[in-house]
């Protein structure tokens, strides 16, 4: 199971504390690890870029002080303290959304294959590509087929000793379509790993812009915030 970013609008009540507002149109929940690339993660690069070009509108304090004390045994419940001016928010969230989408050659773009005739998205996929094992990693900027034969022991003989493989990478950002095959592996009970040879098929590589990929994701949390700041209510980022 992962773990997800959620921002809620909420309504200011007694002691300090707030209520959650109702309805499927005051909260916006995405995997937190998609959006860790954007506000807050360097692996990417996006996040740094961001920062390379910020203003005073680019404070995503909302989202790196995330409430996640109901992961902590014994915390204490959030307060009116953890929650957020929807204004400011959609500030920062405007901005990023102008800058992805005037500056897309700055930003890294997203790969990813898909099976023909499929509709799902895969950032790392086993197949069979010239009779041989492969594995596909993509992601930001990055896309390709890595050798994944299985360990041999050393020609030593000596337990536990395994010859290191060789590195053989297969650039595919610049193919269109992979023919190849189905690899089905499974891992059994013992822990070994089992590889059986699937169909043929054809395997599409395709990316989106950054602009593209993150464009849903900031329009809903745009209108949560404009319905929170119309209605003056406030924002609370948490996890669960």
């Amino acid at each position: 199971m992962g773990v997800d970013f959620v921002l809620r609008i909420v309504r200011p009540g007694p002691d300090g504390g707030f209520d959650r507002v109702p309805g499927d149109q005051a909260y916006f929940s995405r995997r937190l690890h998609r959006l860790v690339d954007l506000f807050e993660g360097q692996a990417a690069g996006i996040a740094r870029n961001l920062t390379l070009l910020a203003s005073n509108e680019a404070s995503f304090a909302w989202f790196r002080k995330r409430f996640e004390g109901y992961y902590i045994k014994g915390s204490l419940e959030p307060t009116i303290g953890n929650c957020w001016d929807p204004g400011r928010v959609l500030d920062s969230l405007e901005w990023v959304y102008t800058i992805l989408k005037s500056r897309e050659d700055y930003f890294p773009r997203n790969y990813f294959v898909r099976k023909e005739g499929e509709l799902g998205e895969y950032d790392d996929l086993f197949i069979y590509y010239q009779a041989r094992p492969f594995r596909i990693f993509s992601g930001w900027d990055e896309c390709e087929a890595v050798l994944d034969e299985p360990l041999e022991p050393h020609a030593s003989g000596e337990d536990g000793a395994f010859r290191i493989p060789v590195v053989f990478r297969i650039e595919l950002r610049g193919t269109k379509e992979l023919p190849c095959r189905e690899r089905l592996v499974r891992l059994e009970a013992d822990g070994r790993r089992t590889d059986e040879l699937g169909r043929d098929m054809v395997l599409h590589v395709e990316s989106l812009s950054c602009f593209a990929y993150y464009k849903q994701d900031l329009e809903e949390m745009m209108d949560l915030c404009r319905r929170a700041k119309e209605a003056g209510d406030l924002v609370f980022t948490y996890l669960v």
